[in-house]
């Protein structure tokens, strides 16, 4: 153990989505491979809980998926998305990032976070194929 934090952690980054299970089975798969803990988060911005009544049951679904795969479910409301998983990341002493292609090339969290956090291994997932950095 490393400052009081278990050697490996594995964070998927979720919205309500169609993609979010095969996120969460990605960060089940290396959280198995690596022998860590799973972390599953939403980020909602602008403090609004949920956008629709249909946002909300697929994030209801995917958090009972998510906790059905052994996963620790967070969602927390920032204005910035980016600074929220960043913190997220560093406070609960995340190794691994698993995150879905950014539809916004001009705020694409994953090359922010490799920017900004080098140490953490993304596991981006594209539509059709998955990528490591």
């Amino acid at each position: 153990m490393s400052g009081g934090f278990p050697l490996n952690k594995v964070l998927v980054c979720i919205t309500p989505q169609a993609n979010g299970k095969r996120l969460i089975d990605k960060g089940h798969e290396i959280s198995l491979h690596i022998s860590a803990e799973l972390h599953i988060l939403h980020v909602e911005q602008n403090n609004s809980v949920f956008y629709t009544d249909e946002s909300a049951q697929m994030l209801d679904n995917l958090f009972r998926y998510g906790s059905e795969r052994g996963g620790v479910v967070h969602a927390v409301c920032a204005q910035d998305p980016f600074a929220a998983i960043k913190r997220f990341i560093k406070d609960e002493g995340i190794t691994d990032v698993v995150l879905g292609e950014s539809p916004d090339k001009s705020s694409c969290i994953s090359e922010r976070l490799y920017t900004v956090m080098p140490h953490v291994c993304l596991h981006v997932q594209y539509k059709s194929l998955s990528v490591n950095i």
